[in-house]
């Protein structure tokens, strides 16, 4: 007997991203702006599926490097494995997860520093974008429409929009998902802002953190932090 679990798209939404707020309210701006800086790097590689692409195949070319070394090959310590797919889903959900979890690591072991109300409003404030960002990326790498080789690549240089409009959204997604925008973050200079806005961010939490003294560099609490 089958049964399908009908899950709507936007109960998932303010779930995942109360989460994420909720977290972020808990953890403080500074280790949030982590996050969003580096989530900014996948979303210029969801606008620039060709430069995914590039990148993917640099990493293709480093591991076949060291697998044709002859240190690893007369060892026997790495076995001949299949290129990463730059055109797979997994492939990016897998690198998310890693991005997401490499940046609360970075934030928990960096900073320790306890909070100002301030430095936690605004915690929770990136929390739920970075709770959006996160979800607008899972979406898309499910529905493919801007990997290398999908939609967007097919289509060159049509417009965001365009290629929302003529991908169809599934409705079942291992479970039966309703309710799923054909809108995407990458329509009109939305990412950008969340690109030049994750990237401002990130280096403005690291100016920061970090100050120039007598020729040394030394860490200092940042702003909403005691």
């Amino acid at each position: 007997m089958n049964n399908t679990l009908n899950i709507d798209y936007n109960v998932v939404f303010y779930m995942v991203v109360g989460l994420f707020g909720l977290a972020g309210f808990l953890r403080g701006w500074w280790k949030e702006a982590i996050t969003t800086g580096l989530l900014s790097l996948l979303l210029i590689m969801l606008e620039k599926p060709e430069l995914a692409q590039q990148i993917i195949d640099s990493i293709n070319k480093l591991l076949d490097s060291f697998r044709n070394s002859s240190a690893f090959s007369a060892a026997g310590s790495l076995a001949p494995g299949g290129d990463i797919p730059a055109n797979q889903r997994e492939t990016y959900i897998i690198v998310l997860i890693v991005l997401i979890v490499v940046s609360y690591f970075i934030g928990n072991m960096t900073l320790n520093n306890d909070l100002t109300t301030g430095g936690r409003i605004f915690g929770g404030v990136l929390g739920f974008t970075n709770g959006f960002i996160v979800l607008s990326l899972f979406k898309e790498y499910i529905l493919g429409r801007f990997l290398p080789g999908g939609l967007a690549t097919e289509l060159g240089t049509a417009s965001a929009a365009s290629i929302a409009t003529a991908a169809s959204v599934p409705d079942n997604l291992t479970l039966s998902i309703t309710n799923v925008p054909k809108a995407s973050i990458t329509d009109g200079f939305a990412i950008w802002i969340f690109i030049v806005g994750g990237v401002l961010l990130l280096l403005f939490a690291l100016s920061s953190r970090v100050q120039f003294e007598r020729g040394k560099i030394t860490k200092r609490p940042p702003l909403g932090y005691k």
